[in-house]
């Protein structure tokens, strides 16, 4: 799991570094944290307790079927961004609960 977080907060800081202005980098950075970001909280079900561990599950797969779709240039009536943050917005939720959870469980960490 650490191996997995290292890539996409490498990848999330390459995104910060080359804008839009620079592609294919900032497309491949982005790709990356997507997919990363995805399996980060898929993965994290393994320290997580119940319920929490299944809800990061169902958040992980929607970020990589939000990621998926994106992929397929299928937006449902969404611009470009707004699929953009259904694909981020899973693992932001995620971030806000891993981190409550840390301060709940401090003996997990």
């Amino acid at each position: 799991m650490e191996t997995i977080f290292i890539i996409a907060a490498l990848a999330a800081l390459n995104v910060g570094i080359f804008t839009e202005n620079s592609e294919p980098m900032h497309t491949l950075a982005s790709i990356f944290v997507f997919l990363f970001s995805g399996l980060l909280t898929i993965f994290s079900y393994k320290v997580l307790k119940y319920p929490f561990n299944i809800i990061a599950i169902l958040l992980g797969l929607t970020s990589l079927f939000a990621m998926n779709l994106f992929g397929g240039n299928i937006y449902f009536e969404l611009g470009v961004g707004d699929m953009e943050r259904t694909i981020i917005y899973p693992n932001l939720i995620w971030m806000i609960g891993f981190g409550s959870f840390l301060i709940a469980f401090p003996e997990k960490s």
